[in-house]
């Protein structure tokens, strides 16, 4: 449910922006902003390409089951879905801003300096979106991790319990054995 009502947010609100930014901005309140949208565009594309090459963390899958390995690359999959996803919604909304810089003096100018709102907004909305799924994914690696030395701390305890009743090498209580008092 909450995931439907991301999902229409994050396009709805966008478009609702623009369509108000072209009916009420005009080409020179435009102009005086686009270009700090674009370096904000251009920053956030070297970031998602960042991301996009550091790829799966090191883990010791020998220590993991197919479950885990399973969440863990599910999850990997999606986010790396979701990076491409971002990289062409930025790529799409400079190009736009390009056209509205040029086109938005024109007839229709309203209408490219509304989509290039659109686009703008829509990559703040799936940026926020990207970094919540980055989170997610922190959270599961943080819980395989907890899990994986848990139960290796476990196995060694019990070997070296095994191995002391093994060798009968094991502290035993003080009054282990002893007299028993008479009360």
């Amino acid at each position: 449910m909450v995931n439907q009502v991301l999902i229409v947010l994050q396009f709805s609100v966008p478009l609702a922006i623009g369509i108000l930014a072209g009916f009420y901005l005009d080409f020179q309140q435009w102009s005086s902003i686009v270009f700090q949208i674009a370096i904000f565009q251009s920053i956030l594309i070297a970031g998602i390409l960042f991301r996009l090459g550091r790829g799966l963390p090191n883990l010791d899958v020998e220590h993991l089951d197919g479950n885990d390995i399973d969440k863990l690359t599910s999850a990997f999959r999606d986010l790396a879905i979701d990076l491409r996803g971002m990289f062409l919604i930025s790529m799409t909304t400079i190009i736009v801003l390009l056209f509205s810089n040029i086109f938005g003096s024109r007839e229709y100018g309203c209408l490219w300096i509304g989509l290039a709102v659109f686009f703008s907004v829509l990559t703040i909305f799936k940026s926020i979106l990207l970094v919540l799924h980055d989170l997610d994914l922190i959270e599961l690696q943080s819980n395989l991790l907890k899990e994986r030395v848990e139960y290796r701390r476990n196995q060694l305890e019990s070997r070296k319990i095994e191995e002391q009743i093994i060798s009968g090498n094991y502290d035993k209580p003080e009054e282990y054995g002893g007299k028993m008092s008479d009360d």
